[in-house]
């Protein structure tokens, strides 16, 4: 039970495991080290990282090597064994085979493997998966994060078309009387309405982050305005600064001269005219002044910008609450964009999921200022109503803590066009998808006319007539796109960006695409080829058939055709017999694969705006009122160490 986990050798077991290594550098100490002793486990070890030669790339494909060398003939030859273990004849000629095998494992441990065996077997792109995100000099977990996401998507609408149901295992599905084929509760076009949502969900990225655009300045300026709230401090103690100058070097405070101009003419008791309880009392207020100097210009600055005033004066606190991928993002994103700061200017950044936990672990520290980030899921979809429901209580609950009538500042982001009424900001996000069934539905409630609405029927009669104008909306039978055969697809071309960054040999130069990857890799490796090899002979063919092969095999997932998203379900003779209430609730795996992997993910995109916004508003301020001479880079904090030269923090055993 070491770190914390509650398994060890004995009690799980890893071998035959599908191991799926996510790791962006691709030199991530936990990440290496799972790698290192797991391929002695399994061979299904699959790497998500950002170039193809990465130690982890190096460690996966070293392993299907020896697996491929060594533990394969072994396998073999031990099962052989088991099947003849009553021919006592072949039992000695069988533990020496398996001896000779044992030294050759370890001889290839030790001498490296064999690069004629390693050349015929090895394809690099299968167990690999590449983000092209590439090698960067810092990465906030921004890029790197939402191409890995995207990477996992288009790994996941593969598999779930890879793994489709045969013929009559739908209806299974529908009825309910068989099991589905590997535990798949999905259909078919399920499928190719997850891949329309996805490929939409680029053009609404593109929206977020596009300079210029309504979406992405609105983003921006809430960014703004949160560094407004950071900026105070260094803004009041220049103000402060420069009244504590003006005060001593003019000889008298601003009430002092009031003071003696008053009693010039007038006269007084004392030598000098002003009368000894008011120049008393002047210095009382004159020390509450020098004593609050740093609250009132904190105040007066924020009168100046129409912020709320009754903020507490002290250092602000951002609490993000999300899905914890996306809320964990973004609490090491804004983390890192403060990293070089100064202390005036500090930001402490929480998270926590408002479905959860967030309400235990964060509202007793929420204060008066408090900058409260709130993820909200689409409500509208039947699906993920509840979900909303969740996280608009938990926003109001943090929002009703209140101290003179003030609370903490909250900004909530999301498709969901409605406001909550403690918030301060809202930010809605376009819908740039097809309406599900549930929407449909609302729409078609709301077009009924005056005549139709006063008419009086049953429930029955109600559902049936709600079936038949959806099933007119739906229009004809929605028919599932015809996959193209292998043989018929063009073979894709790789453009230049899908090529290693190394520069190959003049002797590696003509050879394919390919070829060529397969030679850069083995040249990192210090595995050169001959030039000889690279010829287009069988075993050359071969494998780079081998490489395009799931390429042809998966292809493009084609969208629907159809008005709104689960039309073809009402022409579908397996939904027939359902209210259109029964078959809203048929996509509700489909609504929550569409939160999951879609909108979360255009949420995480819209806050990394707002606080790169914020942080670099605070880092230009550095810049120019010190001029030049206290500027950061925030982007610095994040550079890629060099791993060799970092001692590992624990043993790969634990």
């Amino acid at each position: 039970m070491q770190a914390g986990f509650l398994f060890h050798g004995e009690s799980h077991s890893f071998r035959k495991s599908v191991v799926l290594l996510l790791t962006h550098s691709g030199g991530t100490f936990a990440t290496l080290a799972c790698a290192n002793m797991l391929k002695a486990f399994t061979t299904d070890l699959f790497a998500v990282t950002s170039e193809w030669d990465t130690q982890v790339a190096r460690v996966v494909r070293e392993g299907l090597c020896l697996y491929d060398t060594c533990l394969r003939p072994l396998y073999h030859m031990h099962m052989h064994m088991h099947m003849h273990m009553h021919m006592h004849a072949h039992i000695m000629h069988i533990y020496i085979c398996i001896s000779h095998m044992w030294l050759q494992v370890a001889r290839v441990v030790r001498e490296g493997l064999p690069g004629d065996r390693r050349k015929q077997n090895i394809s690099f792109m299968s167990y690999v998966f590449v983000t092209f995100a590439g090698p960067r000099l810092a990465e906030p977990c921004s890029v790197s994060a939402v191409a890995m996401h995207q990477l996992l998507t288009q790994l996941l609408l593969h598999t779930m078309r890879y793994l489709k149901q045969p013929k009559g295992a739908d209806q299974q599905l529908t009825s309910g009387s068989a099991h589905a084929p590997f535990g798949a509760t999905y259909l078919r076009e399920e499928v190719h309405e997850l891949a329309e949502l996805n490929d939409g969900s680029v053009d609404a990225l593109e929206n977020i982050v596009r300079r210029g655009g309504a979406l992405n300045a609105r983003l921006r300026r809430q960014g703004h305005h949160w560094a407004q709230h950071i900026l105070e401090a260094p803004l009041s103690w220049l103000l402060s600064l420069a009244y504590i100058g003006a005060t001593v070097i003019g000889g008298g405070t601003p009430l002092s001269a009031v003071l003696a101009a008053a009693a010039e003419g007038s006269g007084g008791e004392s030598g000098d005219g002003v009368p000894r309880w008011a120049a008393a009392l002047v210095g009382v207020v004159d020390t509450l002044v020098y004593a609050f100097l740093p609250w009132w210009t904190t105040v007066l600055i924020r009168l100046l910008q129409r912020r709320p005033w009754l903020h507490r004066v002290a250092g602000r606190s951002l609490v993000v609450c999300d899905v914890p991928y996306v809320a964990q993002t973004l609490e090491a994103f804004a983390s890192k964009l403060f990293a070089l700061t100064y202390s005036i200017t500090a930001l402490s950044v929480y998270s926590g999921n408002a479905i959860d936990h967030m309400v235990h672990r964060h509202t007793h520290r929420v204060v008066r200022g408090t900058l409260l980030a709130v993820g909200r899921p689409d409500g509208r979809l039947n699906a993920l109503t509840s979900a909303e429901n969740t996280v608009c209580l938990s926003a109001n609950q943090a929002s009703s803590i209140q101290n003179y009538g003030v609370t903490a500042e909250t900004l909530t982001i999301g498709h969901h066009p409605f406001k909550l009424p403690l918030s301060a900001e809202a930010i809605f996000l376009p819908r740039r998808r097809k309406l599900f069934v549930c929407e449909a539905e609302l729409q078609e409630k709301c077009s009924f006319t005056a005549e139709e609405s006063l008419h009086e029927a049953s429930a029955y009669e109600e559902a049936e007539q709600m079936r038949l104008r959806m099933e007119q909306r739906a229009g004809p039978k929605v028919e599932l796109p015809r996959a193209k055969q292998a043989s018929q697809q063009p073979r894709p071309r790789r453009s230049s960006h899908d090529k290693p960054n190394v520069h190959l040999s003049p002797e590696l130069r003509p050879a394919s695409n390919a070829n060529a990857t397969i030679a850069s890799l083995e040249t990192l490796e210090g595995k050169e080829r001959a030039p000889s090899e690279l010829g287009s002979s069988p075993i050359n063919a071969a494998r780079r058939d081998s490489m395009y092969a799931g390429a042809r095999m998966l292809g493009r997932i084609e969208p629907l055709d159809e008005p709104f998203i689960g039309a073809w379900m009402l022409r579908d003779p397996r939904f027939d017999g359902l209210t259109v209430g029964q078959l809203t609730r048929q996509q509700t795996m489909l609504q929550t694969l569409y939160e999951t992997r879609v909108a979360s993910l255009q949420r995480l995109v819209s806050f990394m705006v707002v606080l790169h916004a914020m942080g670099k508003r605070v880092e230009d301020f550095w810049r120019v009122a010190s001029l030049g001479s206290l500027a950061y880079d925030c982007w610095s904090a994040m550079a890629i160490h060099p791993i060799r030269q970092l001692a590992t923090p624990t043993h790969p055993s634990n």
